[in-house]
């Protein structure tokens, strides 16, 4: 099958699963789900082995007539972007956001992102809702900046295993993201249409990342090993290896319950991982 035909796919299947955590969290009650939390400690698993042996040795590779080790210091310089942007940046809680101490914490409060202050998603809706807010706005930003490196990942890689490993990846967290998206806004109580378009951009920023990935494997094919394909892949890879650890992993561990199930979820979801390398090499 052509390569260009798999990416398309992948790239459809990635904006689904977006939407796929919208749905669940609009139609599902998120405390009465253990297995999701379950699920993003396996995505999490999945997103450090991809991050660390799929896609920093490719960047290795490209960036290898350096001497300089680019390589491990453009993830390094992408985890600590992120780790700036989400945590120091991004607002925790802002002016009309209370807390609610009688509300229990479900698992997709915890499915990969800050969410600061929770508001059960079943909460009535208010009469008049007010507009998006900058929480929404810069949680969405921050997200779709991930969603757009995570993309190029994709999209710069030159055969079939290469690039399932990447998709598969993504795919197994991008659920979460979106569920994640949706509380934060659901919370905020913003309009359901304000939430319908910051959903549909954040689902697309995926696509785009695959895209742009594409059209730089398309103009570079003649040069496999191009410094361009090294650094972002190297930087997709630091915000892989922030995605595991400081979205998801950290969350999820830092909640006791079911602790074990998630381990062994992220002990597979790793194992699975080095199995594709392994067929890689």
């Amino acid at each position: 099958m052509d390569l260009n035909l798999v990416k398309f796919l992948y790239l459809v299947a990635i904006f689904v699963s977006a939407w796929i955590g919208v749905v669940i969290v609009l139609c599902i009650n998120p405390r009465r789900i253990a297995w999701l939390s379950i699920g993003c400690a396996g995505a999490g698993g999945i997103f450090l082995v991809a991050g660390l042996v799929h896609l920093m040795p490719d960047a290795r590779e490209s960036l290898s007539q350096f001497k300089y080790p680019w390589t491990e210091c453009t993830a390094a310089i992408s985890f600590i972007f992120f780790l700036a942007l989400e945590k120091v940046f991004l607002p925790s809680n802002l002016p009309g956001h209370g807390h609610n101490h009688n509300e229990e914490k479900g698992p997709l409060e915890q499915a990969g992102v800050l969410l600061g202050d929770y508001h059960s998603v079943n909460d009535d809706p208010p009469k008049k809702a007010p507009i998006v807010s900058l929480r929404s706005i810069l949680l969405m930003l921050a997200l779709g900046i991930h969603s757009i490196l995570e993309g190029i990942a994709i999209g710069v890689q030159a055969d079939f295993i290469r690039t399932t490993s990447a998709f598969v990846a993504v795919v197994s967290h991008k659920w979460s993201a979106g569920a994640a998206t949706t509380i934060s806004c659901r919370k905020d109580k913003s309009p359901l249409r304000a939430i319908f378009v910051l959903l549909t951009i954040f689902s697309l920023m995926s696509p785009i990342g695959i895209g742009i990935g594409m059209a730089v494997f398309a103009a570079l094919k003649a040069h496999p090993h191009h410094p361009v394909f090294g650094f972002l892949t190297a930087a997709a890879s630091g915000t892989f290896l922030y995605v595991s650890i400081v979205e998801i992993l950290c969350v999820e561990f830092d909640d006791r319950t079911h602790k074990w199930p998630k381990f062994i979820a992220c002990f597979l979801g790793a194992a699975f991982m080095s199995g594709i390398a392994a067929l890689e090499s």
